[in-house]
């Protein structure tokens, strides 16, 4: 499986802790199953006690996840298969294709680039949620910037690919006109948008 978003960011910053509504995986049809049971094993069930699991039920035109799994303290697992609702879910096959080990605590994870992290955590707190992130997503995204790995070349690029560039250069242009991302003080931001002043606002 692969760690998305929240907790993926907790993954990579020693000094700081986001906190989580959730824990969200990314896995491939085939696992489900396979992951399903060893959430089971370390206490985890289904919150409707008759749901059961059946890959044959997955709908590739629409959905994008399964029930969500809790344990005893109330923590939450969501199981993804993709991100977008889309058939052609272009950033979870990157994710799929593109991730690469990273050791945390001693155990062997797959996580996705810092420019698809970045691009889920937009598309998330935009198209698929209707902006009830808050403030978090401007967190979350200095955060990214600031790290070594990070190419805001490539995440302008993919941001096209993905359908999301739009959302992306809202996000820019707040973290700019708050001085918040002081190496690209210089990025060309396209014209052409129409950005909703209101929306802007509310992140300023």
């Amino acid at each position: 499986f692969i760690p998305l978003k929240g907790i993926h960011l907790n993954m990579l910053q020693e000094d700081q802790i986001r906190n989580l509504r959730d824990i969200d995986l990314l896995v491939r049809k085939k696992d489900i199953s396979l992951v399903i049971k060893s959430l089971k094993e370390i206490g985890f069930s289904f919150k409707n006690k008759d749901y059961v699991f059946n890959s044959d039920h997955l709908e590739d035109d629409y959905s994008y996840d399964i029930n969500p799994m809790f344990n005893k303290h109330g923590t939450c697992i969501e199981i993804h298969y993709k991100i977008f609702r889309k058939t052609d879910c272009k950033i979870s096959e990157s994710m799929f294709k593109t991730s690469k080990k990273f050791i945390y605590e001693n155990q062997q994870f797959f996580l996705p680039c810092l420019e698809d992290l970045a691009s889920h955590l937009i598309f998330h707190a935009t198209t698929k949620q209707g902006l009830d992130n808050g403030i978090q997503i401007v967190i979350d995204l200095v955060n990214i910037f600031e790290m070594r790995d990070f190419d805001i070349n490539k995440l302008m690029n993919i941001s096209v690919k993905y359908n999301i560039r739009e959302e992306l250069e809202i996000f820019l242009i707040i973290l700019k006109e708050n001085k918040l991302i002081k190496d690209y003080q210089d990025l060309e931001l396209s014209k052409k948008y129409n950005f909703d002043k209101r929306f802007i606002k509310r992140f300023t």
